[in-house]
């Protein structure tokens, strides 16, 4: 649970296509 959040964090720190991408894929 902790993970997603720092995931999130992270996206929105460096908003990227590649990131965008791989938080989607961790979710799932």
């Amino acid at each position: 649970m902790g993970h997603i959040i720092i995931v999130e964090v992270t996206i929105q720190n460096l908003p990227t296509p590649s990131l965008k991408q791989h938080s989607l894929k961790h979710e799932e």
